[in-house]
């Protein structure tokens, strides 16, 4: 596949838009076997000031342990 495929496709992804309001996301790390070593959800809230996409993400792993990230 190449980028150039894709460049007329519609409608236009723009990542400011995407990301702008609440998202929620679920992930896993994996160990090279593909063994599932954790799990974990992130609620995120994202802002676009015209300039800049500020994503704020609260993660919650299946551990118990949460982590802030912006």
């Amino acid at each position: 596949m190449k980028l150039e495929q894709f460049k007329n496709n519609k409608p236009e992804f723009k990542l400011e838009e995407y990301f702008k309001g609440k998202t929620v996301a679920r992930g896993v790390f994996e160990d090279r076997f593909g063994n599932i070593k954790k799990s974990f959800k992130v609620d995120i809230d994202g802002t676009w000031d015209g300039k800049h996409l500020i994503m704020k993400e609260n993660f919650i792993y299946d551990d118990g342990t949460k982590e802030f990230r912006e």
